[in-house]
């Protein structure tokens, strides 16, 4: 039997907030997660109502 070599990439190994990241800039902080979103909080404040959310108060 051959030995099956691990793969070792950054990837792989990052678990936990680290690991997600904005679809639109790739920032890791201020993540906005709620309904599958993954953009920054900056970017959903500038994009909020492309989005089709509205500002109540």
């Amino acid at each position: 039997m051959a030995k099956i070599k691990k793969q070792r990439t950054w990837d792989l190994r990052m678990k936990g907030r680290g690991k997600r990241r904005s679809k639109l800039t790739g920032n890791a902080r201020g993540l906005v997660s709620k309904y599958g979103l993954y953009i920054s909080r900056k970017d959903f404040r500038e994009r909020a109502v492309e989005l089709g959310f509205r500002k109540y108060s």
